[in-house]
């Protein structure tokens, strides 16, 4: 049975199908064994809430949280809260501390901690209604995302909507990345002394596996008015715009609406931006708008609040190399040099030289016999007279030269590889005392026979 054209064709459509479908799946970037740590953090809201109890803690509205670890990557979103570290300093100090906006997910999940969840603030929550979602996978991924308001329940600052979303992966490529994102609209400082339309805040870390660390930072902020006048905000405070004409009228007004934050004690500046790289880890924070109030008139009465604000910070480390193992270093034979030490040369054999009798000197190239011994050539009269014998009175001498020990003809026994003839000795001595104890033996046995036959 042969295919025909039509099934030949449905396969080859079939096998694209497969291929592009294969493409659209992204590739996981798991944890490979040459990383010794990774930490993504982000943190954003709507309004952030700077908490110093019982230490710093980022918190705030439409608030989002995510974090990754080699062991876990976790993400939390909430229409309202102190922060981490609060919640948990709350949760400690009462049992009956609840925040029902407050959602999680981690991966890999727990029985009492899903992988996703959704939730919101119910009605009657103060702040206003907000929905959530968080996520956490195995790539590993973490997001989170919260949306909604907050109304006029006695603070200073109403907001009309808004929204944040964090974010943490590692990437196909094996970097960490780290995005924070949030955004607050329709927002009333002081009564509305001061307005804006929107506030964006946008803060990205990335740490490549090798390679230079990158931040980036972005704040928009648009339609700041102060009792109704265009202005620019700066570190110092507000001022008016000098992009648009201002009159008597409208100076008048910016005046009133700056005195009647100072009289409530408001002090509204622009949020520091931060950026940092350094060795395998990059930082960014900031904000569109920093505003500081007085709450009650003792210490630690103040409070602190960013719009839209954003946090990202990421870290990733390889692993060291393991360093190589030395290789084995074979025996030397005994009487070979130490390792990467060189050999000795050996001793040159020189000749015994003696005094020679006065007249014609003889002089005989020397050289090493068959047998090791010092053989002397055939004879040879240099001038008549040996020149370095001539005396200073014309007559001749041999001056007394030191004579060099001769290399031995034959190498003393060796029966254990030693380089001296100790074992030998020890052998001859050895051999002695069983001859002297055979000798005693057999002289006592002597004795006693002769005692018997007398």
């Amino acid at each position: 049975m042969t295919d025909s054209p039509w099934s030949r064709a449905a396969l080859m459509v079939a096998g694209v199908a497969a291929v592009l479908g294969l493409a659209a799946v992204p590739v996981q970037g798991k944890v490979g064994p040459d990383v010794s740590v990774i930490d993504s953090n982000a943190v954003a809201a709507s309004i952030g809430l700077i908490s110093r109890l019982p230490a710093e803690s980022p918190g705030g509205f439409n608030w989002t949280s995510t974090a990754i670890t080699l062991d876990k990557a976790v993400a939390k979103a909430a229409g309202g809260t102190g922060g981490a570290l609060a919640e948990t300093f709350f949760q400690s100090s009462s049992d009956q501390y609840r925040n029902p906006s407050l959602i999680g997910a981690q991966y890999p999940p727990t029985a009492t901690i899903p992988s996703e969840a959704r939730g919101g603030s119910p009605p009657g929550t103060p702040g206003g209604l907000a929905a959530t979602h968080a996520v956490a996978t195995e790539q590993p991924t973490a997001d989170a995302e919260a949306q909604g308001g907050r109304g006029g329940d006695g603070s200073p600052i109403v907001m009309q909507g808004g929204s944040s979303s964090s974010h943490g992966e590692l990437g196909r490529d094996g970097a960490v990345i780290t995005r924070a994102r949030s955004v607050a609209s329709g927002i009333a400082i002081g009564g509305g002394a001061v307005t804006i339309s929107s506030a964006t805040t946008e803060a990205v870390t990335t740490v490549p596996p090798r390679g230079q660390p990158t931040t980036e930072l972005k704040v928009t902020l648009t339609g700041l008015l102060v009792g109704g006048v265009p202005a620019e905000l700066t570190d110092q405070g507000l001022r008016i715009s000098d992009q648009v004409p201002v009159g008597p009228a409208q100076l008048a007004a910016f005046n009133a609406a700056t005195a009647q934050l100072a009289a409530r004690g408001i002090v509204v500046t622009a949020a520091p931006a931060v950026r940092e790289v350094g060795v395998d880890q990059a930082r960014a924070e900031g904000g569109g708008v920093d505003v500081r109030y007085t709450v009650t008139d003792q210490v630690g009465g103040d409070e602190e609040v960013v719009l839209a604000q954003a946090l990202s910070r990421s870290t990733l480390k390889l692993a060291e190399p393991a360093p190589a193992l030395p290789l084995p270093v074979e025996p030397s034979p005994p009487g070979a040099p130490a390792p990467g030490l060189p050999a000795a040369a050996p001793s040159p054999v020189v000749p015994s030289v003696v005094a020679a009798p006065a007249g014609p000197r003889v002089v005989r190239p020397s050289g090493p016999s068959d047998d090791g011994a010092v053989a002397l050539g055939p004879a040879v009269t240099v001038g008549g007279v040996d020149a370095g014998s001539v005396a200073p009175g014309g007559g001749t001498a041999a001056a007394p030269v030191a004579a060099a020990p001769l290399t031995p003809a034959r190498p003393a026994l060796n029966l254990f590889g030693r380089e001296d003839d100790r074992a030998l000795r020890r052998l001859r001595t050895g051999y002695r005392v069983i001859l002297l104890l055979a000798a005693a033996g057999a002289a006592v046995h002597f004795a006693g026979q002769r005692a018997r036959t007398t």
